[in-house]
């Protein structure tokens, strides 16, 4: 961690549940955000302000005006862009010092199971086949799997039986 990084993060690093070693490894860990809409907005925004190394946004969806008060990551200036290519410019913003990658489109099948697997953590609206939200026991059983820090199960996380 270098001089700029050891201020930016003090106030989070005097935490004993964080301190150096722990902003250490937020800093070398790579998180999937899937969808930069009401949810993955803030998400984004309170990860790349707390220092995780990389961030992953997969969003197909374009900014519409009515996204605009609900999802901080986009601005007037975004109407009609992809989100995930406008989160990554807000977010680059907010802390410069990080890796920023924008996927323009839908995560599925094969491409969906890579960046998973590749991520420390996953952050997502899981919906069901109908896509209906999901319930709220569902994004419970999912945050509690991500904070533990397993991978493969997160994926499946909102599905029925499975945790």
């Amino acid at each position: 961690m270098n001089d700029d990084q050891l201020l930016r993060y003090s106030r989070q690093i005097m935490l004993p549940q964080v301190d150096i070693a722990g902003q250490e490894t937020l800093l070398a860990a790579r998180v999937l955000i899937v969808g930069a809409g009401g949810l993955g907005s803030p998400a984004a925004m309170y990860l790349a302000a707390g220092g995780i190394g990389q961030l992953v946004i997969a969003d197909h969806d374009t900014v519409e005006l009515s996204n605009l008060q609900r999802q901080l990551l986009h601005h007037d200036s975004d109407l009609g862009r992809n989100k995930a290519a406008s989160a990554k410019d807000t977010l680059a913003a907010v802390n410069p010092g990080l890796a920023i990658t924008a996927i323009p489109e839908k995560l599925a099948g094969k491409r969906l199971a890579t960046e998973t697997a590749a991520a420390d953590a996953v952050s997502a609206l899981l919906r069901a086949r109908l896509g209906r939200p999901s319930r709220p026991r569902t994004i419970a059983r999912y945050q509690s799997c991500c904070r533990s820090s397993c991978r493969a199960p997160c994926a499946r996380a909102g599905q029925p039986g499975k945790t």
